[in-house]
């Protein structure tokens, strides 16, 4: 697929990819890069997901992760 559609992702669910199995989270992101799904990545996603508690150990699995998406986030700033 070519063509990206630009979809805004709750930060509820950059939460969730970064808590749930390796399995889930594989099955997850293939599916959305099938679809062609390119994410937001928004100043205030940013912002809820770095000051947020007791997340800072999922971080760095949520980066590898966040690297499988077939296409670049859209930045908004």
């Amino acid at each position: 697929m070519n063509k990206a559609f630009t979809v805004y992702l709750d930060t509820s669910f950059f939460v969730q990819l970064a808590r749930t199995d390796d399995a889930l989270a594989q099955k997850t992101i293939t599916s959305l890069n099938n679809l062609g799904v390119r994410h937001v990545l928004s100043e205030w996603i940013l912002f809820e997901l770095l000051t947020s508690a007791d997340r800072s150990e999922k971080d760095v699995i949520l980066v590898e992760r966040l690297k499988k998406f077939s296409f670049a986030p859209y930045c908004t700033a």
